[in-house]
């Protein structure tokens, strides 16, 4: 499974104050995407009148991967994700999570 290119929405439950952003889907509930320089990791439901939005919790702010992100991440979060998805947990954890760095992709805590 390659990483879906998706747009996800985010805001209140006020209909007419929300901000769809780019995103890509990392499993069927959970999206990663760029916003105010930080990458976040946000679950996710796809939206049952229009399929092609992904609608954001409003309940949780979603987990704060990483900080000083430049751009959107178009590039690399499909590598990021598929990394990922390639990982055992402990591997990620000892590897990458608490040295804090993933330097093939240039990211760091």
């Amino acid at each position: 499974m390659t990483a879906e290119r998706i747009a996800l929405v985010l805001g209140p439950s006020d209909p007419f104050d929300y901000e769809i952003l780019p995103a890509y889907l990392a499993d069927a509930t959970h999206a990663l995407y760029v916003a105010e320089g930080i990458l976040w990791l946000r679950q996710v439901r796809q939206d049952v009148v229009n399929p092609e939005l992904y609608i954001g919790d409003n309940g949780a702010e979603g987990i704060n991967v990483s900080e000083e992100i430049d751009g959107e991440g178009f590039e690399w979060i499909p590598l990021l994700i598929e990394r990922w998805r390639n990982t055992s947990a402990l591997d990620l954890l000892i590897n990458e999570i608490l040295p804090g760095t993933c330097p093939e992709l240039g990211l760091s805590v």
